[in-house]
C-alpha cells in the first residue's frame, strides 16, 4: 500500500523536488470538490442508496447470529471498507464522487443479501426497479 509513496518520495528526494511533492499532496487533499452539492439527481440516488443500505443493514444484523463464520468475516471486512470509504468522502475535502465506487463493493454484497432475503417478491422487484431507473436517469442526465 505504501510502496508507490515510497517510490515517489525516493525519486523526489534524489532529484531535489521533495517540497514540490509535498505541495502536490497538500493540494490534492485540501482542494474542495463539490460534485455532489449541486447535483439533485445524484443526491436523490445517494439518498435512495442510503435508504437501501439502512434496510439491508437491519436485515443482515438480524441474520448475523445465524450465518457461517466465513460469512461474518466477509461482512466485517466489507463493512470496514464501506466505513473507510464514507469516512474519506466526508472528512477529506479533496475526495470526490469517485470514492463512491469503492463503497459500491460492500454495498453490492449488502443489497444482494437484502434482495435475496425479502419474502415478498413485489417489494423486492419494486425497490430494485426504482434503483435501476435511478441509474438509467443518472446516465441520461449526466
Amino acid at each position: 500500500l505504501l510502496l508507490p509513496f515510497f517510490f515517489a518520495f525516493t525519486y523526489t528526494y534524489f532529484t531535489g523536488q521533495s517540497l514540490g511533492l509535498l505541495k502536490i499532496f497538500e493540494l490534492n487533499i485540501m482542494t474542495s470538490n463539490n460534485h455532489i452539492k449541486g447535483n439533485i439527481p445524484l443526491q436523490f440516488y445517494i439518498t435512495y442508496l442510503i435508504f437501501l443500505t439502512f434496510l439491508g443493514s437491519i436485515k443482515i444484523l438480524k441474520q448475523y447470529d445465524h450465518e457461517k463464520i466465513s460469512t461474518r468475516k466477509y461482512f466485517m471486512i466489507l463493512f470496514l471498507l464501506f466505513v473507510n470509504s464514507i469516512t474519506v468522502l466526508l472528512l477529506i475535502p479533496g475526495s470526490s464522487s469517485e470514492i463512491l465506487i469503492i463503497s459500491a463493493i460492500p454495498l453490492s454484497y449488502l443489497m444482494s443479501n437484502f434482495f435475496l432475503s425479502l419474502k415478498s417478491r413485489f417489494w423486492g422487484e419494486l425497490l430494485y426497479f426504482i434503483m435501476f431507473a435511478d441509474v438509467i436517469t443518472l446516465q441520461l442526465l449526466m
